[in-house]
């Protein structure tokens, strides 16, 4: 078979332009940083890319959903807290007005005042909101937790408007945790003894001058307080909780950002190398072309 100049400049063009490709491949890698530029460069690592970063989505719905829980945990902490404070005081104001003889009418009515301002105190805690959500009153959000009767200014009764629902949340694969906890479970018999009713009947019976009730409000407070620092340590431990799910949630992500990382991403140090190389197998390309063009139509010449 003859070999014509056509053929070989042929050939010489497409392995020339078989160089150029590689080239401009490796050049569009290093400015884009992506390995992956077509799915058709590594179908199989594509697909892996896919499916990595749709991993690494969901992960960051649990984050998501984790940071809502532990807003939610964390007013509810802060809240409690304030109701707490307002129980502690309680009791210290019902110590004195049972055990300090010296005190007169007026003096345990200023006391009663007191108590009313912690009942209203206790009732603003209980009816936190977050994000303009009621905290405590279950699935009915838009709603005060609690609703107090009043005579004139002063509570007389207070009731729970909430209901008892519970929102679960997903915060990893398969680990669901109540965001909420109704405040009928937190404040009223519900969880032991009605908080509101303690201090309402403490108030009363300061006005009334009467001892044996006010030194009955000391054990009484105690047990609220109880009941209150109770649910303040169970969502101490759901933070616990949330802070180790993040973590491990964030651990996940990070392998999944770094084998994402290797498959669709280049080593740039190493791209530059391949960038150099390729520029270099291409003008020694082009040189050896030209000169085998040229000796080729020298000898069609002298042929």
């Amino acid at each position: 078979m003859r070999i014509t100049t056509n053929m070989v400049s042929n050939q010489i063009i497409e392995n020339l332009n078989i160089n150029l490709a590689n080239l401009a491949k490796i050049q569009e890698q290093t400015a884009t940083g992506k390995r992956i530029l077509n799915p058709s460069d590594d179908p199989l690592g594509t697909q892996r890319v896919i499916s990595i970063k749709e991993a690494i989505d969901g992960i960051n719905q649990y984050q998501r959903n984790a940071d809502y829980v532990t807003n939610w945990v964390t007013a509810s902490e802060s809240a409690l807290g304030a109701v707490n404070d307002s129980i502690m005081r309680a009791n210290s104001l019902a110590v004195r007005g049972a055990q300090d003889i010296t005190l007169n009418q007026s003096e345990l009515d200023a006391i009663a005042d007191e108590i009313d301002g912690l009942i209203d105190q206790v009732l603003n805690a209980a009816n936190t909101r977050l994000e303009g959500k009621s905290i405590f009153s279950g699935y009915q959000i838009d709603t005060d937790a609690f609703t107090a009767t009043r005579v004139g200014t002063e509570v007389v009764s207070v009731a729970y408007s909430g209901d008892i629902g519970v929102d679960q949340v997903e915060i990893d694969t398969g680990l669901i945790v109540n965001k909420n906890v109704p405040g009928d479970q937190i404040l009223q018999p519900a969880a032991g003894v009605d908080v509101f009713d303690i201090l309402i009947a403490l108030r009363n019976d300061l006005r009334a001058g009467n001892t044996a009730g006010v030194e009955n409000a000391i054990a009484m407070t105690d047990q609220a307080q109880e009941q209150v620092l109770n649910q303040i340590s169970f969502l101490g431990n759901k933070t616990n909780q949330l802070e180790m799910a993040d973590s491990n949630i964030s651990e996940k992500k990070m392998g999944l950002e770094a084998l994402n990382s290797k498959l669709e991403y280049v080593d740039m140090p190493e791209a530059i190398v391949q960038l150099q190389t390729a520029q270099n197998v291409y003008d020694a390309a082009l040189q050896s072309s030209s000169r085998m063009l040229q000796q080729r139509s020298l000898m069609d010449f002298l042929g």
